[in-house]
């Protein structure tokens, strides 16, 4: 009973995240009801704390994680940053659901918290997503890179005439060249590591 409400809750969460990270993929905005998709895995939260089926000192861990998110969430909104509240959301709901990851391929011999395991996947997964698009945008450009600062600059950015303020980032403006990074729909992947979590949980 307790292994299967382990997996029904990393099956909830993915599940969950599907409707969040559709909308973050297409549109970069998300409707604040489709969080409601996670209320199955509280659900499964409250009845496994309640029969023991989850240890409670993992629950409390996760929590912590979420409130000191949302601290931090308050803190930057208050001094003016405007940052991804989707992202910081993603985060702090998820936090108190991510004990049940316990991969032994990324967490380091059980070292990591769930949730920091979960951050990590999703973060390579958004970094990657970076390097592939301004990668592939730039691909006929590199063989007339001059010099190493032009490189290196084709690898983290690629211009374009007007920017996609939805899902593009700009970086800087040179003498009417607009140069940009694509935005991270951090959302999307977070979905993506969810099933990966899942999936290597049962690779022998």
């Amino acid at each position: 009973m307790s292994q299967l409400l382990w997996d029904l809750m990393k099956l909830a969460i993915a599940l969950g995240l599907f409707l969040p990270a559709y909308y973050d993929w297409k549109t970069r905005w998300i409707d604040d009801r489709s969080w409601l998709a996670l209320l199955p895995a509280y659900l499964l939260l409250g009845y496994g704390v309640l029969i023991g089926a989850y240890p409670l000192i993992s629950v409390l861990e996760g929590l912590i994680f979420s409130i000191i998110i949302s601290i931090c969430m308050y803190i930057f909104r208050r001094m003016g940053y405007i940052l991804g509240g989707a992202d910081f959301i993603l985060m702090i709901i998820v936090a108190p659901l991510s004990f049940v990851y316990k991969c032994p391929y990324l967490s380091l011999g059980g070292v990591f918290p769930g949730f920091l395991l979960f951050l990590f996947l999703t973060s390579i997964l958004s970094v990657a997503y970076v390097f592939i698009v301004v990668i592939w945008r730039n691909r006929n450009r590199f063989h007339r890179a001059r010099g190493i600062k032009e490189f290196i600059r084709l690898l983290y950015s690629y211009e374009t005439k007007e920017v996609d303020e939805d899902k593009e980032i700009l970086v800087y403006d040179e003498d009417g060249v607009k140069y940009v990074t694509p935005g991270i729909p951090m959302v999307s992947f977070a979905f993506i590591a969810s099933l990966l979590l899942l999936i290597l949980d049962y690779i022998p």
